[in-house]
């Protein structure tokens, strides 16, 4: 057996896992770039639909040292079928970045993204990208976090906030070329938030905070720097069981990178999500 074959048909497996695991799907048509239109084009799923752009935090000095993190970035859409829309980023800005498709029938379940990084454009010299504003102060409601080597399959994380947030607070698990879900949360009941994480050991995953936003957006809180799930116990469903660390490698699947042309964006589409949606995305995944 040849080693084309094998990857061909390690390649045609995860395709068929992404099309089990999703009622719908969405792919990305091109590498991002910094100030350039990226185009999305999906099959299926119950509008409306929401592309979520995450940027995980960098960890510049530990990450156990919530201080050194940054609040992260995010960009929410939601569409009700054809369409566009803008943001501006910069290329340290959204690197890395994560994409998230979700419909009617819940968060995530479109799939989401390998983690992408965005790269400097040709043009980005001759076309002005202002940066996405961000609110760094929300990233001071977090006083403690689980240590990232006791974020363990099956186990328990816990956010500890300093009483600032109320109400309903959504805690998105992130797994990369994966199952990510979201954790509705009372905010107001304790100032420790506590969920348990169904995802298997060995996968690479972050942990997105938001507050319901009203019907167009959710207004994002802040989000962890990417962490390495550690070996717990076997003792509750795992989800996101694809593990990123093997998934990445990979150069194609049913979400990720489809390469095709990139097209230039104006100031009135700064970073465009030009949504296509396309039957013929599936016999893209399969023609090569």
């Amino acid at each position: 057996m040849s080693t084309s074959y094998s990857l061909r048909r390690a390649l045609l497996l995860v395709a068929f896992y992404a099309l089990g695991a999703h009622a719908w799907s969405f792919s990305i048509q091109q590498q991002p770039e910094t100030c350039t239109a990226v185009t999305l084009s999906w099959s299926g799923g119950v509008p409306p639909y929401t592309i979520t752009f995450l940027h995980p935090s960098n960890a510049l000095a530990s990450f156990d040292n919530i201080s050194s993190w940054s609040d992260g970035a995010s960009a929410i859409y939601n569409l009700d079928g054809d369409g566009g829309a803008g943001f501006g980023m910069s290329q340290a800005g959204f690197t890395p970045l994560i994409i998230i498709g979700s419909d009617a029938t819940g968060f995530g379940s479109g799939g989401t993204s390998q983690v992408l990084s965005v790269v400097p454009s040709p043009t980005v010299d001759e076309i002005p990208c202002p940066v996405m504003a961000s609110n760094t102060s929300y990233l001071t409601y977090l006083q403690a976090f689980t240590p990232f080597y006791e974020i363990t399959q099956c186990g328990t994380v816990t956010a500890t906030h300093n009483g600032s947030l109320a109400g309903i607070v959504y805690v998105d698990t992130i797994v990369p070329l994966g199952q990510s879900f979201r954790t509705v949360l009372n905010a107001s009941a304790s100032t420790e938030l506590s969920w348990q994480l169904p995802v298997s050991a060995g996968t690479n995953l972050a942990f997105a905070f938001s507050l319901p936003g009203g019907a167009d957006y959710d207004q994002s809180l802040f989000i962890t720097p990417l962490m390495t799930v550690q070996p717990g116990n076997d003792t509750c469903q795992a989800e996101g069981t694809l593990s990123s660390a093997m998934a990445m490698a990979l150069p194609t699947g049913m979400v990720g990178i489809n390469a095709a042309g990139s097209g230039r964006a104006g100031m009135g589409a700064l970073l465009g999500v030009m949504v296509a949606v396309s039957a013929a995305v599936m016999l893209e995944v399969f023609s090569w």
